[in-house]
């Protein structure tokens, strides 16, 4: 067993030339397939996606189906997904009307009571019950693609997809370069199309369960009402001169958009004239990012080199301080806590600004990344994570301002998530996402399937993430973890 670990491990690692199949060969037939099934199912079943089609003999899965209760270990190991065996036959059923673009065709033998193989039929002469059999085999063909991952692709949008938003457990939206934004039903693949722009919208923002809004390059907000199934937009809010780069919540009637026309704009939801309540000027170039820090204060960040922090107490709209330290652009920033934010920028660095330091002094640089700094991430209170054109992710430590450099994709990283504690997803312009466990600094899953540059990537919860890309799509990855 540890010499088949060893194995699938090189295999991983890129080693075509390890003598695998006599050791999995063995393992099959010598009688320890079932000790490897009920032991360690997951090392079994990684293998499997180095098997081409055709070289398991269809029998095993008979063996694999009478050994291995494979209904109860997926439950257990998904039980998000899985609660019931109701669950199993819908999902299988889902697999079958759409199957995973996989290179490795994982298809159990099974038709109603009888097991089909190449030649003819193997009719079950267990003594198990072959509906038990049956419920087994869709089990394992679903326990096979929810641990490997696997992707279903959405198709709709004629032009780059730029950002994408979970609404609901079933429900996402995505806004396209295409003028449009769709809203995408999970459970069906299909999507309704909201058309009112005239230019690529570049910023989509959940307001609440029904409601959306979208910032387009053609200097307009629009709030859609989803409720409304004719999809048509409740609302357009003019006022911005330039591209609308970036929206942002600050409460249930209060949004905030980030201009290129260098203002920011306080728009009052519950001013039916669409009339924005405010201008917020003082930026000398556009505004890349808006961020809330609390219900009375944003910052926000300019390609003018500077942060703003914003006191919206203040009536006259008047900045109440710049932070000033970057020599280019600042294209991300992120709150730490109360008192203290993160800046990104195109200078190669981020910045930590302790916003009780009245002078407006920036307290700490943090410097390793050999180009622009594109986003920044909070991982936990002490831990961030910046991704960069030099391809490379950081991960920092905040406690000594030290970082480790995650290395793998080919080209710039545009966006990074937090799946968990441990575990982050990046998607790069090299068309791949990359999962990295940051418990030993590597890269511990490859998505590949994106034909073109990933723009961004989004949790739907804790095994199923979702990305949209330069290539049209979304995909729907399923089985991350």
């Amino acid at each position: 067993m540890d010499i088949f670990k060893q194995q699938i491990i090189q295999l991983e690692q890129g080693n075509k030339n390890v003598e695998w199949r006599r050791i999995f060969n063995r393992a099959l037939k010598g009688g320890g397939l079932k000790e490897l099934a009920e032991n360690q199912p997951e090392l079994f079943l990684r293998v499997l996606g180095f098997v081409e089609n055709g070289e398991i003999v269809p029998l095993f899965w008979v063996k694999l189906c009478n050994d291995v209760p494979w209904n109860v270990l997926l439950k257990s190991k998904f039980p998000h997904e899985f609660q019931t065996d109701e669950d199993i036959v819908t999902k299988y059923q889902w697999l079958s009307d759409f199957p995973p673009e996989d290179d490795f065709d994982f298809n159990p033998p099974v038709r109603g009571n009888e097991w089909i193989i190449q030649n003819g039929h193997f009719t079950n002469s267990q003594e198990i019950d072959p509906n038990v059999l049956q419920l087994r085999s869709k089990a394992l063909k679903c326990f096979y693609y929810w641990t490997k991952g696997w992707s279903k692709v959405l198709r709709g949008h004629t032009n780059s997809v730029e950002s994408v938003i979970k609404l609901n457990e079933t429900t996402i939206v995505s806004g396209s370069a295409d003028e449009t934004l769709r809203v995408w039903d999970l459970t069906n693949d299909t999507s309704r199309v909201l058309r009112g722009h005239t230019n690529g919208v570049r910023s989509v923002m959940k307001l609440n369960d029904t409601t959306i809004v979208s910032g387009s390059w053609d200097h307009t907000l629009r709030v859609w009402d989803l409720t409304d199934m004719n999809n048509v937009t409740s609302r357009v809010l003019r006022g911005h001169t330039n591209s609308v780069g970036s929206v942002m919540k600050l409460n249930d009637t209060t949004i905030v958009s980030g201009s290129w026309d260098n203002t920011l704009r306080v728009w009052d939801l519950t001013d039916m004239n669409n009339v924005t309540s405010r201008v917020l000027r003082g930026h000398t170039n556009s505004v890349g990012s808006v961020m809330k820090l609390n219900d009375t204060t944003i910052v926000s960040g300019s390609w003018d080199h500077t942060l703003r922090v914003w006191d919206l107490t203040d009536m006259n709209n008047v900045t109440s301080r710049v932070l000033r330290g970057h020599t280019n652009s600042v294209g991300s920033v992120m709150k730490l806590n109360d008192t203290t934010i993160v800046s990104g920028s195109y200078d190669e660095t981020l910045r930590i600004w302790d916003l009780t330091d009245m002078n407006n002094v920036t307290s700490r640089v943090l410097r390793g990344h050999h180009d622009w700094v594109y986003s920044v991430m909070k991982l936990n209170e002490t831990t961030i994570v910046s991704v960069s054109e030099d391809n490379t992710l950081r991960v920092w430590n905040l406690l000594n301002d030290t970082s480790r450099a995650l290395h793998g994709h080919t080209r710039s990283v545009f966006s990074v998530m937090k799946l968990n504690d441990t575990t982050i997803v990046s998607g790069s312009n090299d068309t791949t996402l990359q999962m990295w466990d940051l418990t030993n600094n590597v890269t511990s899953r490859v998505l590949r399937g994106h034909t073109n540059g990933v723009r961004s990537v989004m949790k739907l919860n804790e095994t199923t993430i979702v990305s949209g890309s330069s290539d049209r799509t979304l995909r729907v990855w399923y089985g991350v973890h």
